[in-house]
């Protein structure tokens, strides 16, 4: 099993420092959406 797991795999995440001026908040909104399944996965084992 890997020590180190992405929390965002399936989905391209921009880079808040180099694209758009709302980086920061779309990079926030996709890791709040993930958070849930990461921890029903971590629940689960």
């Amino acid at each position: 099993m890997p020590r180190v797991k992405m929390i965002i795999s399936d989905k391209d995440v921009p880079d808040p420092y180099y694209g758009e001026v709302d980086g920061f908040k779309v990079v926030y909104d996709l890791i709040n959406q993930e958070i849930p399944k990461w921890l029903n996965s971590l629940k689960q084992k």
